[in-house]
């Protein structure tokens, strides 16, 4: 119908012109369809664990003064892993060495800062020392688990699914908005995966704490350092 009604628009136009029009018109119905077609497949395909795991700068705050930190060292801490580019941020607060290299990386820049003023520098090089400090403290005490942002890698976990027996997993990496865990050991003839969305209760002992346990689901599988 489509083709019909250009011909009679164009009545006046040889049949040169009017194939030419056709093919125009089709030519577009064809771009049209390949760019749909593109924006239902980058919609419908799976996120990434790397596309998932997007910064939040509220976030890391709200974790920062949970480790005990006062806001200049909030925003101190802030500005370094963004200037270093630290790929996983939330590291900061559980890998000593990762906070080390952002802290030294601190320490250098105001070194070699011709344009702050003596006590300006000295000041911002104490705070960096009381990220250090009140860091390792939190973490020596054994602070209280809060979040489960501050757990790490390789913590063991006991996971029961609604309705199911318990299983033993642990944690590969904290994502910050969701963790990657081992998939839990089956037996034999079993099904090897629960459903998404299949609701969790988790449960972890931490040593020299205690232990601790929170509602979870699962979100979907994925492979994640091997």
């Amino acid at each position: 119908m489509i083709l019909l009604q250009a011909g009679d628009l164009f009545r006046g136009a040889d049949p040169n012109s009017r194939m030419i029009i056709y093919f125009g018109i089709a030519l577009l119905g064809v771009v049209g369809l390949i760019l749909v077609g593109a924006l239902l497949s980058r919609r419908n395909r799976p996120r990434s664990a790397a596309e998932n795991q997007q910064y939040s700068s509220s976030v890391f705050r709200r974790a920062a003064r949970a480790m005990g930190l006062a806001a200049p060292h909030v925003a101190m801490l802030e500005n370094l892993v963004r200037v270093c580019k630290v790929k996983q941020p939330f590291l900061v607060f559980s890998n000593a060495g990762l906070l080390d290299d952002a802290l030294k990386k601190g320490l250098y820049s105001l070194d070699n800062a011709r344009d702050l003023a003596p006590e300006e520098r000295e000041n911002r090089r104490a705070i960096i020392f009381q990220i250090k400090q009140i860091i390792e403290r939190n973490a020596r005490k054994g602070a209280v688990l809060r979040s489960t942002t501050f757990l790490r890698s390789g913590q063991q976990l006991s996971i029961t699914p609604e309705n199911g027996v318990q299983f033993s997993s642990k944690v590969i990496s904290n994502m910050k908005d969701f963790l990657t865990v081992s998939a839990p050991a089956v037996p034999a003839g079993a099904d090897s995966r629960w459903m998404r969305g299949t609701r969790l209760a988790v449960y972890l002992w931490r040593d020299n704490d205690a232990g601790y346990s929170f509602p979870s689901k699962v979100l979907g599988y994925d492979t994640v350092k091997a």
